[in-house]
């Protein structure tokens, strides 16, 4: 990737999804802000613009509200970005005020989690791992994100459809 990367360019740094809030089989707080910092170096020394993405949140409720689930891979990721002069967009924080938005919890029939059995607007936006999405989902973060970038970086604007 970096042999192709140009003066210009711009690299969207993101991880954490698939990784429990304190998932101990993984590097350590240190090395994963170590490791964001050296792609987005890496990046600059190309001339490209690194921006990181915190995580998107699964769906977990408390109550009639979601809440975030990615931990210290969103504090990590956003002191990264402070370390290292690269802006953040905090997906974690939008995709919370996404769920709300769209009053997903408390999750149908009382469920703790979502499995292939769950319906409606829940159903329709995730696949049956709470994580994943299915195409409205997926739809639906990736134009939270546009929005994130148009606020963020609107040189980038003209791009977005």
């Amino acid at each position: 990737m970096l042999d192709h990367m140009k003066t210009g360019d711009y690299l969207f740094i993101q991880f954490g999804i698939n990784d429990g809030g304190d998932c101990p089989r993984y590097e350590g707080d240190a090395q994963f802000k170590t490791t964001l910092g050296m792609m987005a170096m890496a990046a600059k020394m190309r001339g490209a613009h690194p921006v990181f993405v915190t995580p998107v949140s699964s769906i977990k409720c408390q109550g009639s509200s979601a809440v975030p689930t990615r931990g210290r891979f969103v504090t990590d990721t956003k002191t990264a970005g402070m370390t290292y002069t690269v802006p953040v967009i905090d997906l974690e924080g939008l995709s919370v005020a996404l769920y709300n938005a769209n009053n997903f919890c408390p999750l149908p029939g009382g469920m703790s989690d979502v499995s292939d059995s769950t319906g409606g607007a829940v159903g329709a936006f995730f696949c049956h791992d709470h994580t994943h999405f299915e195409t409205a989902g997926a739809m639906s973060i990736a134009k939270t994100v546009a929005d994130a970038v148009r606020a963020q970086l609107p040189e980038l604007a003209a791009y977005l459809k």
